[in-house]
């Protein structure tokens, strides 16, 4: 509740420092790192496709927004899995894993995707062929 003559202090009342972002998920240094790699991307994008109208103004803000948003996502919540998966021990790599994940973005989402449903589809297929070994079923059985 405001009480009269004191503005409204939403830093004091909502913390949000490092540690109550991590409850969130939230690393602050993974986002930061996949930020300045989606930074470096978007730049990169922007240049090859400068639209001098407003209309290209806002297309390119929104695109660069949009990337900013994908790359710290994605440098957040996929920096430990791309770490376990190439089995990374050295904790100190886990922020040039971060801005390469921002740096590729939406394209790392997909290869990571391919990756996991691979190694999905493959652990599948070695239980059901175990399982067709135990009951004495052979592919051109059933």
């Amino acid at each position: 509740m405001l009480k009269e003559g004191r503005p409204l202090n939403l830093i004091n009342n909502y913390m949000l420092d490092a540690e109550s972002l991590k409850k969130f998920g939230i690393d602050v240094g993974l986002v930061i790192s996949g930020v300045f790699g989606a930074l470096l991307m978007s730049g990169n994008n922007t240049l090859k496709s400068v639209d001098m109208t407003i209309k290209g103004a806002v297309k390119n803000s929104l695109s660069v927004l949009s990337s900013l948003i994908a790359g710290a996502a994605s440098a957040n919540y996929l920096t430990p899995i791309v770490v376990d998966i190439f089995n990374i021990k050295e904790n100190h790599y886990n922020y040039g894993t971060a801005f390469l994940l921002g740096f590729i973005g939406l394209k790392g989402v997909e290869a990571i995707s391919r990756r996991l449903l691979s190694t999905i589809n493959t652990e599948e297929e070695e239980e059901s062929v175990s399982t067709n070994k135990r009951y004495g079923r052979s592919k051109h059985n059933s």
